[in-house]
């Protein structure tokens, strides 16, 4: 008798454990779920195919990898554009900083298919994130891809920025437009 009356405690206890537990889940402010927003990857390809300077009408893209994101920006106040000028110190902080945000970067290989690429966004507790998309003449596999890709004779074709900062209460649910630039 004083086995099941045990038995039965347990099992109360573990039932409303269970319930207890869920009830936090349900009250507290985490959605449990990571938000997601939408780049228009229609769009960067077709910047990336009508660009002159790099190939006659005919000829196909030198472009053979995206690198596609959302970068936590830390190392400076104001958000990166396709007209800032890649001097080493600008390109090592963004190394940095995309190495930081790794958790929110999509490799795209080319071709694709789909005119939409989705990514995680940062957290609520990321002050300033910005889209950023990177054009290789190389296939990525990897972020390390990247990391030597001046020594195997590759090359950052173009680079492209959303032109302000976003959190995760101001990006909304609008596809993301990248206008793309030559990468200097």
């Amino acid at each position: 008798m004083r086995q099941r009356i045990i038995v039965k405690f347990l099992l109360l206890t573990m039932i409303v454990s269970a319930l207890f537990l869920s009830s936090c889940k349900e009250f507290s402010n985490d959605e449990g779920e990571s938000k997601t927003i939408s780049v228009d990857l229609g769009n960067i390809l077709q910047q990336l195919n009508t660009d002159t300077s790099l190939k006659s009408i005919d000829a196909p893209s030198v472009v053979k990898g995206l690198l596609i994101g959302a970068i936590v920006v830390t190392a400076r106040t104001t958000p990166y554009t396709s007209d800032t000028v890649m001097t080493q110190t600008v390109e090592d902080e963004l190394v940095t900083q995309l190495t930081n945000s790794i958790s929110y970067i999509t490799i795209a290989n080319l071709p694709v298919s789909g005119d939409y690429i989705n990514f995680l966004i940062p957290p609520d507790t990321a002050a300033n994130w910005q889209v950023v998309v990177v054009a290789t003449d190389f296939a990525i596999n990897t972020l390390g891809d990247l990391a030597s890709y001046d020594d195997a004779g590759h090359k950052l074709t173009h680079k492209g920025f959303t032109p302000r900062f976003f959190t995760s209460d101001t990006v909304g649910n609008d596809i993301i437009q990248v206008d793309m630039e030559l990468y200097d």
